[in-house]
C-alpha cells in the first residue's frame, strides 16, 4: 500500500483522475492506494499521465509546492526527488522523445550536485550541459526518456541519504 497523506490535496485530485483513468479508481481508499494483485502497463500507465498533463513545471520551488499535474511524465518524478533532497530547478521538459531533455537549475551549485547524481544514478553517463540532459559517449544523441525514470527511482531509494549529503554540502 501507498499512503498519500503527505501530498497536496491538487497532488491527491490529480493522482486519483490518473487511477480512474486506468479503471483502478476502487483501489484509492481515503488516503491509502493498494495496486491490484494483476499488474497493469507502464505503457498504459505513462500514456495516462501523458494525457492527463497540462502545462510545464514553474512557480514556486521546494518538495511541497511540486505540482504533478504540471510535470512532464518521463522527467517528474526527477524533478520531484531532486527538490526533495534540496535540490532547486525552475523549469524543465523531457523532450516528448524528439528534443533532448532538460532541467533548468537554480544556480551553478544545483547544477553541479546534480550531474554528480546522475552520474551515480545511471550505467551510460549522463550529465547537464546549458540546461540539456546529454548522454556523455554521444552528446548529439537524445537521452531515453525511459532512463529519466531510472534516475528517479535511485533518488526516489536513496532519497534521505542523498539529502543528508546536499545538508552536509558533500558535494562542495
Amino acid at each position: 500500500s501507498f499512503d498519500f497523506k503527505d501530498e497536496t490535496i491538487e497532488n491527491r485530485k490529480y493522482f486519483a483522475l490518473i487511477l480512474s483513468k486506468l479503471s483502478l479508481a476502487d483501489y484509492y481508499q481515503g488516503e491509502i492506494f493498494t495496486p491490484p494483485k494483476e499488474k497493469f502497463s507502464a505503457a498504459d500507465w505513462l500514456s495516462v499521465i501523458e494525457g492527463s498533463h497540462i502545462g510545464c513545471e514553474g512557480g514556486n520551488p521546494g518538495f511541497l509546492n511540486i505540482e504533478l499535474r504540471t510535470m512532464d511524465a518521463y522527467l517528474g518524478g526527477l524533478v520531484r526527488w531532486l527538490s526533495y533532497v534540496g535540490v532547486k530547478s525552475w523549469h524543465s521538459c523531457d523532450g516528448h522523445g524528439k528534443e533532448k531533455p532538460y532541467i533548468a537549475m537554480h544556480n551553478e551549485q544545483h547544477s553541479n550536485i546534480t550531474n554528480n547524481l546522475l552520474l551515480r544514478a545511471t550505467s551510460i553517463s549522463v550529465t547537464i550541459r546549458n540546461s540539456k540532459i546529454m548522454n556523455c559517449q554521444n552528446p548529439k544523441e537524445i537521452v531515453c526518456r525511459e532512463t529519466l525514470l531510472d534516475i528517479a527511482e535511485y533518488l526516489y531509494i536513496n532519497r534521505d541519504s542523498i539529502k543528508s549529503e546536499v545538508e552536509n554540502e558533500v558535494f562542495n
